[in-house]
């Protein structure tokens, strides 16, 4: 079989991926991102990459969550405004001063919301 074929193979019995599972996909690569980091905690040298990604990831989903079209109740809107300016301030204190605890915060977040997802 070419390469062309297999891809398109591949392609065709590919399951299409809900909003929410892309949501907790992109939460999971942002926590694995930010557990890279603190793996390699001496040298830091993904940091920047890691906090950029969770950053724009966090503003597209405050955005998304909380927009007018969006059929989640108000008040759910709300806890999820909250949690995002959080973790942006979170984001911007680490990129400041970064230390192990408050990647692990960011992370479990994400982690959790995921997992949310999911469910």
């Amino acid at each position: 079989m070419s390469y062309g074929a297999s891809a398109y193979s591949k392609a065709s019995v590919a399951k299409e991926v809900t909003p929410r599972e892309l949501e907790a996909s992109l939460l999971m690569k942002g926590a694995a991102k930010l557990e890279a980091v603190k793996r390699d905690w001496d040298a830091k040298r993904d940091l920047p990459e890691a906090l950029a990604f969770n950053r724009k990831l966090w503003t597209i989903l405050a955005t998304s969550v909380t927009s007018e079209e969006n059929p989640l109740p108000q008040n759910v809107k709300q806890d999820f405004a909250n949690l995002s300016i959080f973790i942006l301030k979170t984001l911007i204190s680490l990129a400041a001063e970064p230390t192990t605890e408050k990647l692990t915060q960011v992370a479990e977040i994400n982690a959790t919301i995921a997992a949310g997802l999911r469910s």
